[in-house]
Parts: structure tokens; C-alpha cells; sequence
């Protein structure tokens, strides 16, 4: 709720900022969990698992990236009513592309869905 409150009320996020708020706290949550889990061995952690930890937050931070500048880029691209739809879809755009292109690079210590042998 604080996180929400800041985003909202401090940085005058809007409607971005309760969503934002929501998913920082999610990701909070899911590290006190993992933390408590570990701690009372009621989680063990795989070494596939950490090894694919870098590269998935690799792929977020790119994906976030390829959204903010593809929304910065499409916005621009027409105007008129037609700007939102733009930016929407040069976030979509450009955030795929990101994601896509660090799956591609780390595709090897990813695990998509290979089988064990």
C-alpha cells in the first residue's frame, strides 16, 4: 500500500503508478516467501533454476525498456487519436523484440522445455 501511495500521490503516476505499486509489492512478496521458505527448508532451489535467474531478469529489464521506448516512439509516430493505439503498439513491438532477442542469446541456459537426459 505504501509503495502504491508514493507512486500515486509522490511521483504522480496515475493510474501507472497503482500498477506499478501492485506488481513491486507482488515481487516483494514473492521474495519474502522464497526467503522464509529457504529458511525453514520447506524450498530447495535447483540449480536450473538459478542459472535461468540472470537471463529471465535480463529479459524483463529489456522488455520494460523496449516498452517505454517503443510507447515513446509510436506515440510520436501519428497524431491525433490515433497516438495511443501507436504507442501501444510500439510498446508491444519493441518490448517483444527486447525479450525476444535475450531469449535468443541466453537460449542455452534457459530451460524451453527441453527434456533431460
Amino acid at each position: 500500500i505504501a509503495l502504491k501511495i508514493l507512486f500515486v500521490w509522490g511521483f504522480h503516476l496515475g493510474v501507472a503508478g497503482v500498477a506499478l505499486g501492485t506488481a513491486l509489492g507482488a515481487w516483494i512478496n514473492v521474495g519474502i516467501l522464497t526467503w522464509s521458505g529457504r529458511s525453514q527448508a520447506l524450498l530447495a532451489i535447483e540449480t536450473t533454476f538459478v542459472r535461468a535467474l540472470p537471463p529471465a531478469l535480463l529479459a524483463a529489464m529489456a522488455t520494460a525498456a523496449g516498452a517505454w521506448l517503443g510507447a515513446r516512439l509510436g506515440g510520436t509516430a501519428m497524431p491525433g487519436h490515433y497516438a495511443d493505439i501507436a504507442a501501444l503498439a510500439g510498446a508491444m513491438i519493441c518490448a517483444s523484440l527486447g525479450y525476444g532477442a535475450i531469449v535468443l542469446v541466453f537460449r542455452t541456459r534457459l530451460p524451453l522445455g527441453r527434456l533431460a537426459r
